[in-house]
């Protein structure tokens, strides 16, 4: 039953429309763009149940136990609310980016759990705050290390009616909440690398996600006449460890950042072929982060990936697969 207490949790539930992934994906259509007419979107709202919100003076807050709508940046766009706990508004209006926003952190976090990181290994089990409507309104996103918060730009598409660049940006959060001291090395390009996977890897999970171009990142908000967005395919590009990766670097026909999101796909392209799930190599991936300091190469994460791979699934294929990606572009020798 919506809209009740949690006894248990002190927090109430509530519903909303979102976009899952995004409408590309949804509808399953390469044309569909930021001006289409509305109607053209109808078909890709999906109504959702949003678990354990704030209730407070009889208004409904997007404020839970992983997620929390602020207004921190500008432009200044007040948090929405509602008096039912339903948020029914479609794209255009900034509350519909507020509960895809909330939404899909909140249901990223949960999944992170399910993987077993709790207790000791949780990581942002706390209500991050955002704002779905910061960044001085520029076509852009970002993580913010110093005070673990999210902001959102609306340039364009706007960033958060895209998937991809929500759990993204909630990629970066990932890394720096377990390796506090993610910096130097080839942390940019990796850092980069790792939100554009995490993001591919949930979108590959959802309906269509394996039809409408998973090699592609960013699907909605870019691969269009907003941006060229990334790929996740860039099989051509090698490693050189005498090269320093900063994040968005240019390298042979693509970025620092694909050459790093290339080989985690790939694997995870092939052991989903194989059958394995989805949960598998996110964990894998996450699970390279433990132990490593500042300053890590690509070598080095690569490394511990095989080897978490091999620790977490011994008698699979997994470390295998990964040790073949990372040798196919140079990056473990």
């Amino acid at each position: 039953m919506m809209n009740k207490m949690n006894e248990l949790s002190g927090f109430v539930s509530g519903t909303g429309l979102v976009f899952d992934p995004n409408p590309a994906v949804t509808l399953n259509d390469e044309n569909i763009r930021d001006n289409s007419p509305a109607r053209e979107f109808d078909a890709a709202y999906i109504k959702v149940d949003v678990p354990e919100l704030t209730l407070k003076n009889g208004n409904y807050i997007l404020k839970g136990p992983y997620a929390h709508i602020d207004d921190f940046e500008s432009p200044s766009t007040l948090a929405s609310t509602t008096t039912d706990g339903n948020w029914n508004a479609k794209r255009g209006d900034n509350a519909f980016n507020d509960i895809n926003t909330y939404y899909h952190i909140d249901q990223n976090q949960r999944y992170i759990q399910s993987l077993g990181y709790t207790g000791d290994k949780a990581f942002l089990n706390f209500p991050i705050k955002i704002d779905t409507d910061g960044v001085q309104g520029s076509d852009n996103s970002h993580f913010i290390p110093s005070t673990n918060k999210l902001a959102f730009g609306h340039g364009c598409v706007d960033d958060n009616e895209d998937t991809d660049v929500i759990l993204h940006e909630y990629g970066h959060a990932i890394q720096h909440n377990i390796v506090p001291r993610w910096r130097g090395g080839d942390t940019g390009a990796m850092g980069e690398g790792f939100g554009d996977y995490w993001a591919a890897s949930y979108s590959a999970s959802r309906p269509n996600g394996m039809d409408y171009h998973p090699e592609w990142v960013f699907k909605w908000d870019g691969h269009n006449n907003c941006w060229g967005g990334r790929v996740l395919d860039a099989t051509h590009m090698r490693y050189n460890a005498r090269t320093h990766y900063g994040a968005h670097s240019r390298v042979s026909d693509g970025t620092s950042d694909e050459l790093w999101s290339t080989p985690l796909f790939q694997a995870f392209l092939e052991l989903k072929a194989q059958g394995y799930p989805r949960s598998d190599m996110d964990k894998i991936v996450l699970e390279a982060h433990y132990g490593i300091g500042s300053g890590p190469k690509m070598r080095d994460l690569a490394k511990l990936t095989v080897k978490a791979a091999r620790a977490l699934f011994p008698n699979g294929p997994h470390a295998d697969v990964y040790l073949a990606k990372f040798k196919a572009q140079n990056i473990i020798e």
